[in-house]
């Protein structure tokens, strides 16, 4: 989530650890920030889900 939100210009006014659950503290700067946040969120699911689909083999028995 770190480079995606480097890249979207978000950021937080006090230190906190980055999870799904820390996604009111971006309310404070402001509602723009909050959906940067939300989408930098949305995206790095996304990548994962990618990335594990593309080179994960599931064995059929």
């Amino acid at each position: 989530m770190g480079a995606i939100s480097v890249t979207i210009d978000t950021h937080l006014t006090s230190y906190i650890l980055s999870s799904v659950f820390s996604l009111p503290a971006y309310l404070a700067s402001g509602t723009q920030n909050f959906i940067q946040a939300v989408l930098g969120v949305v995206g790095v699911f996304a990548l994962a889900f990618t990335l594990t689909m593309m080179f994960v083999n599931v064995d059929d028995k």
